[in-house]
């Protein structure tokens, strides 16, 4: 909700914009004569008492149209359908004339913005969330193929010393058996020729 006057070009600085619930959560609060001090610790304890400006600041433009897109698709708080249910309810309350009905209209208003806020900002959060976990799982998985690697490498490297060791065994058993059968022959040859 606090990042449409940015999408919307109607103004590059969220502080500045006077129409927006975004300087409640800042340092900027006091502007209005509206109390959310609850609310406004629920959130900041949900983005673990990060700086409510800052944190928004932290989106890219592509993070903010992907939360669009998803709040559009899903028909979530936030979609064009809850805000007519809500330009209704208050439509209702100024036909009634009735000063008491037109105040809890306007608090009704009041609260169901500040939940639209609240939800984006938990929106955010799990969608952060979300993506710290992708990328520890992508390191870990790396790291696992990292350690699979050197383990075949270093057994690889053990099978083919055992190889060489084994081929030069055989090799001296060869030349061995090889002076041992020439030496078996002189000898036949010897035993042949006194004969």
């Amino acid at each position: 909700m606090h990042f449409r006057p940015l999408r919307k070009k109607i103004t590059d600085d969220l502080s500045a914009y006077r129409f927006s619930s975004y300087r409640l959560y800042t340092d900027a609060a006091g502007v209005f004569d509206v109390n959310i001090q609850d609310e406004i610790k629920e959130v900041s304890a949900i983005i673990n008492n990060a700086n409510y400006a800052e944190f928004m600041n932290g989106f890219k433009k592509e993070d903010i149209d992907q939360i669009d897109n998803k709040l559009s698709r899903k028909r979530v708080i936030g979609s064009k359908e809850f805000k007519k249910k809500i330009d209704h309810e208050v439509e209702l309350a100024k036909k009634e004339d009735n000063p008491a009905a037109s105040q809890d209209a306007k608090d009704l208003l009041i609260n169901k913005k500040i939940a639209v806020a609240v939800m984006l900002v938990l929106i955010a959060v799990l969608f952060f969330t979300n993506k710290h976990f992708q990328k520890k799982a992508v390191e870990v998985k790396n790291r696992q193929r990292t350690e699979i690697e050197l383990r075949l490498k270093q057994e690889r490297e053990t099978l083919k010393r055992n190889l060489e060791e084994r081929y030069a065994a055989d090799q001296v058993s060869y030349e061995a058996m090889k002076k041992r059968l020439d030496i078996e022959k002189a000898k036949i040859k010897e035993l042949e020729a006194k004969k």
